[in-house]
């Protein structure tokens, strides 16, 4: 589940939580330009969300765009989807994605999860035509360690892209990731 998700079983009902906001400072690791991201992401139910985003740099003009998802768990099958549709203003694109992970326990704190993508631009500025579907894949190793500290877990991940030779690593303390892969990045 993700931090500060809400979950709804059917002998307690809870109100959504109202908005979470994040900000990120990020460094791109070939150019080593910065970027400061903020998220607005505002419940409509207990599994759909609106989302506000915002990318600021030095050298580009800001990006924004909007999002609604909504995200679907398959008990006892842990089988995930979720859907979203996503207009980026500042490239008048729209796009369509669906997602599905399925999570193999193999342990308490081990998974390996199997995921699968597929996104679809269906309206582009002035482009006539311009829906172009892509899919892709991943396979992972994922590893939990509980209460690292007395408020956190953290997380790693190692994996690879299906079809390709990327293999990469993540590791995760709640909203603080590093990730980098066999090609350089980071």
């Amino acid at each position: 589940m993700e931090p500060n998700a809400v979950s709804v079983s059917s002998s307690e009902k809870k109100t959504p939580v109202k908005g979470i906001m994040y900000a990120q400072i990020g460094v791109d690791s070939d150019t080593l330009k910065s970027s400061f991201r903020l998220s607005q992401k505002i419940s409509l139910a207990s599994n759909t969300n609106l989302k506000l985003f915002g990318l600021f740099t030095e050298q580009d003009p800001p990006r924004c765009r909007v999002q609604v998802t909504h995200k679907e768990y398959i008990p006892n099958s842990g089988l995930r989807i979720n859907g979203r549709m996503r207009y980026e203003i500042s490239k008048h694109l729209l796009k369509a994605s669906v997602y599905v992970k399925k999570k193999v326990a193999i342990n308490d704190t081990t998974n390996l999860n199997l995921k699968l993508e597929g996104v679809g631009r269906i309206f582009e500025g002035e482009k006539k035509d311009a829906f172009s579907p892509e899919f892709n894949g991943k396979v992972e190793l994922s590893k939990t360690w509980l209460n690292v500290t007395s408020t956190q877990d953290c997380r790693m991940r190692i994996g690879t892209v299906l079809g390709s030779d990327k293999v990469y690593m993540q590791v995760r303390e709640n909203h603080v990731v590093l990730e980098c892969d066999n090609k350089g990045s980071w």
